[in-house]
């Protein structure tokens, strides 16, 4: 049936002709960090070896670990790009992307989404006089400026930064969650990324969003509240 079904086609190609570039092509250490790390040195090594030399990736994903803002618990990332760069120098970029704000930062006082009892004690605290609305925006903001400063000290600077990881996922693990512009329940991604834009500017460009799917409009929701004319951020 398969052969019987089969045509001949042909198509052009124009080389000069671009519709989007591609930044690179690579993974994620993202929750396999400490795994990677319990291995004897030389299986790390061939590792290290395989995956970056190679692979020859040009992008790694790593997640923002800093919540409690101490940088010691992020030490096996730090070994990862260290090794990473090691091997590839600047030809490898790096995407981080947040899992859960600081859990002081959301009414559940955790960052896993088990220990909130409904979806407002997911998100983000309520807070008054916020410049960006009607949730902590800024101090959420004001941590990604800190992390990013503090990464960077320890040898890992973004290139590309996700504020949230799945903002419209409920999960048991890390989570914070977030509306495509915030609702009297949970606070709003385009309020959130406009927070983060205005504190980091100039250190990292934005991505986003990331929810967990793309099927049901679901990207679209997020992408069309973003401000696309924002140097360095991108829908």
């Amino acid at each position: 049936l398969l052969a019987a079904s089969a045509f001949a086609a042909s198509g052009t190609v124009n080389p000069s002709s671009t519709a989007q570039k591609v930044t690179g092509f690579g993974g994620a250490s993202v929750y396999y960090q400490s795994w990677i790390k319990n291995l004897p040195a030389a299986d790390q090594e061939a590792l290290f070896d395989t995956a970056f030399t190679g692979l020859n990736i040009s992008l790694l994903r790593v997640g923002n670990w800093y919540q409690d803002e101490d940088i010691s618990k992020v030490q096996d990332d730090i070994d990862i790009v260290k090794a990473a760069k090691k091997r590839l120098g600047d030809h490898m970029k790096i995407q981080m992307s947040s899992w859960s704000a600081p859990a002081k930062l959301k009414p559940s006082n955790s960052l896993n989404g088990q220990d909130g009892h409904s979806k407002s004690d997911k998100t983000l605290k309520k807070a008054n006089g916020d410049a960006y609305g009607a949730y902590a925006y800024t101090d959420f903001a004001n941590w990604w400026k800190k992390s990013l400063e503090a990464y960077k000290a320890a040898g890992i600077s973004p290139d590309y930064v996700s504020i949230q990881n799945e903002p419209d996922m409920e999960a048991t693990y890390e989570e914070t969650l977030f509306e495509p512009t915030e609702t009297n329940e949970i606070a709003g991604y385009k309020e959130a990324l406009n927070a983060v834009y205005d504190a980091v500017k100039g250190q990292t460009k934005l991505i986003g969003p990331e929810p967990l799917g793309i099927g049901y409009s679901n990207f679209e929701k997020y992408a069309k509240e973003i401000d696309a004319n924002k140097p360095g951020c991108f829908s």
